[in-house]
């Protein structure tokens, strides 16, 4: 089978695997994990290359309203396994909550607090998705509403917990800033910044995926925990699961 960075897809515009990634002692293996923004409306053409891909299981990271008023294609589908793994619970909802839109300062925002309570506020959350990681058996699937910042401190784990450079991990980051341009234009009310010639800027604010954000989220976590790893278990990630994750993700040389 034929496996891809970005996947050539008609109506999923930021869906990349996780493979081709030097790791501890070989690569990330192709399908076995993919991101992507929320696959809505999903055609034919997209469901048939995702079974065809492997994808038997999808992890959504929305909020229940968030989900029920935007529902992923994947829910009902037939032989697929889908699990709302939401971060938006009494805890952590201040993580990932943000103003909605014409209110002050909702496209205005700085991601790095965000990611970094995500981090302090999310530890159950991924504890639970690790887990749910490990046991799957085919290609899993996650994604948010973009698939850039819940998805993205996520990757950022399963990546560290495989011993990706920072440098790959925060590349791999950057990618959505390029590829969820389809995505933004799609979005109600148009681009919410502008530069000088009028054209939409999608380096600030809400769109901005830009390579320091999750530097500096990365440096949180070697700070405070000693790094990705041992942050993965301060949230209560098991040994055995962070070894079944590497077992799954990484292709010895």
């Amino acid at each position: 089978m034929t496996h891809y960075k970005r996947l050539p897809l008609e109506t999923l515009f930021n869906a990349r695997d996780l493979g081709g990634f030097p790791a501890d002692g070989g690569v990330t293996r192709y399908g076995v994990f993919v991101r992507s923004e929320v696959p809505r409306a999903l055609s034919e053409n997209d469901i048939r290359f995702l079974r065809d891909y492997g994808v038997t299981m999808s992890l959504d990271f929305r909020g229940a309203n968030e989900s029920a008023s935007l529902p992923s294609t994947l829910k009902d589908l037939p032989g697929h396994r889908y699990v709302l793994s939401s971060m938006y619970d009494t805890e952590a909802a201040k993580a990932s909550n943000k103003p909605a839109p014409g209110e002050p300062g909702s496209f205005d925002i700085d991601w790095v607090p965000v990611y970094i309570d995500i981090a302090e506020r999310g530890k159950d959350w991924v504890k639970h998705n690790f887990e749910l990681a490990a046991e799957c058996e085919g290609c899993m699937l996650y994604h948010c509403f973009t698939g850039k910042d819940r998805t993205g401190v996520f990757t950022a784990l399963l990546l560290g917990v495989c011993g990706v450079a920072t440098i790959d991990i925060i590349a791999d980051y950057s990618l959505s800033m390029s590829c969820l341009r389809p995505f933004y234009a799609w979005l109600p009310g148009g681009p919410h910044f502008v530069d000088s010639e009028g054209r939409p800027d999608y380096a600030r604010g809400f769109y901005r995926t830009a390579p320091e954000t999750m530097e500096r989220f990365i440096e949180h976590l070697e700070k405070n925990y000693g790094g990705i790893t041992e942050y993965v278990r301060a949230c209560g990630v098991s040994d055995a699961i962070i070894g079944r994750i590497r077992e799954k993700l990484i292709e010895k040389y």
